[in-house]
């Protein structure tokens, strides 16, 4: 008996979910967003349609070379909503270099992390001033029924 498919998901491979205990589809990507962040505060990067939740499978950022920072302390959450989802912690006054020269890639386990309730943005906090320069986050995932 084959697996059904269901949005965003591979028919035939099966991960494990210890959260619900029981097999689920593997899912594959199937949104990508980006957007540059250069703003204190919250910046929305992906609103589900509604009915539906995002499903974070994995996120990257780069710091442009010209970013200059007012103190020397900073950190960026990703939310879901206003529940943080993962933490960057950095303490830079200044970047210097190619562009990327502060950069990550987070791939989630198995098949990400779902958002808690239907239509919650997923978006980034920033505690921090840029004077000069931007943060480039990219993220990918599905969109899923509630």
């Amino acid at each position: 008996m084959r697996a059904q498919s269901a949005a965003g998901a591979n028919s035939g491979i099966m991960l494990y979910n210890s959260v619900a205990e029981r097999l689920e589809l593997q899912r594959t990507a199937t949104h990508v967003f980006s957007s540059p962040i250069n703003a204190a505060g919250y910046t929305t990067i992906w609103t589900p349609a509604v009915g539906k939740k995002f499903r974070l499978m994995g996120y990257s950022y780069y710091l442009q070379s010209t970013a200059t920072w007012a103190s020397a302390a900073y950190y960026i959450h990703i939310r879901d909503s206003t529940t943080v989802l993962d933490t960057i912690w950095q303490s830079l006054a200044a970047c210097t270099g190619p562009p990327g020269v502060l950069q990550e890639t987070v791939r989630f386990p198995g098949n990400g992390i779902l958002s808690a309730t239907i239509v919650n943005p997923l978006r980034i906090y920033l505690l921090g001033v840029m004077t000069a320069g931007q943060l480039w986050f990219k993220c990918w995932g599905t969109e899923e029924e509630s």
